[in-house]
């Protein structure tokens, strides 16, 4: 079968090497670049947000700033054949960049504990911090589509503008129901025992890998950013639906002297793990799709 007559064409072996040469590489160093100078927290054993860095809201455009850079070498070292590298090397560079830190349960120990309007206004800085990260991801995807543009770059899979914006709005609603379903049973468990990182982390990750597969396979859209768009609009919910329900409860009753666990399970990961993790699930989960189309297509074609 003729490679251009295929849905979602296969890269080469050499297309290959080169997407993992730009993400290893550059992904490493701007992991040690942000990890050490950037994306420091004042108590070491703290977390990684803008309520509890050295830098505080600065993390925001310093970060933004690297993913442009950063963003715009992989698709040039890439050849940009996937278009997405840029974005999802710089949201799994944060996302490894945070994983030996604390998760949100510091901030609702620290600045929430029991009382409903300290916790109400957390959960509005953690709201307004995840469309801070959520111009990150806009700023690495601003640098790859410039890589794309000035170095006249060839992305292997060719987007029909018409049908996008067709499927598009269908695609976030698909993403964020399914998203936020699966965050409700993944992350779900008693509030007198709070998961941990790495378990808020796989929560994220599986959360939007299986929204991202499910809702690109049913609208048959291409472009991710309908998948950065539904993982916006997901962390920015989750946490403005926690600052709506600011007491903590368990099995029926209120724990006040419980009160420094989120109130809610969209409270359970920080801005940046949400929508870091997320981007870069909901990416691989969208290239999982257009694998399971390409092989359905070539198997039909035999058939």
């Amino acid at each position: 079968m003729a490679r251009e007559a295929i849905s979602f064409p296969d890269l080469s072996g050499r297309d290959r090497l080169r997407a993992m040469l730009g993400v290893v590489v550059i992904g490493v160093i701007f992991v040690a670049v942000v990890s050490r100078l950037v994306l420091t927290p004042v108590d070491p054993l703290g977390c990684v947000s803008t309520l509890s860095c050295k830098l505080e809201w600065w993390i925001l455009p310093i970060c933004a700033a690297l993913a442009l850079v950063f963003a715009a070498l992989v698709s040039i070292i890439s050849g940009a054949k996937l278009e997405e590298m840029g974005v999802f090397a710089v949201a799994l560079g944060l996302s490894l960049a945070v994983l030996r830190h604390e998760s949100a349960a510091f901030l609702w120990a620290t600045q929430g504990q029991a009382n409903d309007e300290l916790r109400t206004v957390l959960a509005g800085q953690m709201a307004a911090e995840a469309l801070g990260w959520f111009a990150v991801i806009g700023a690495a995807y601003a640098g790859t589509r410039w890589a794309v543009r000035v170095f006249d770059l060839k992305p292997l899979i060719e987007q029909d503008p018409a049908n996008e914006y067709r499927v598009g709005a269908l695609t976030v609603l698909f993403m964020c129901v399914v998203a936020m379903l699966a965050l409700q049973v993944l992350s779900a468990g008693s509030e007198l025992a709070p998961i941990e990182t790495g378990q808020v982390c796989f929560a994220v990750a599986a959360s939007f890998y299986l929204a991202s597969l499910v809702a690109y396979q049913v609208t048959g859209a291409q472009s991710q950013v309908w998948a950065y768009l539904a993982v916006g609009l997901v962390a920015v919910a989750g946490y403005a639906w926690t600052a709506l329900n600011p007491t903590p409860e368990f099995p029926g009753r209120v724990i006040a002297h419980y009160a420094h666990f989120s109130p809610t399970v969209f409270g359970r990961a920080l801005p940046i793990q949400t929508v870091m993790v997320g981007t870069a699930a909901a990416v691989f989960g969208n290239w999982h799709q257009r694998q399971l189309t390409r092989f359905a297509v070539i198997e039909d074609a035999k058939a």
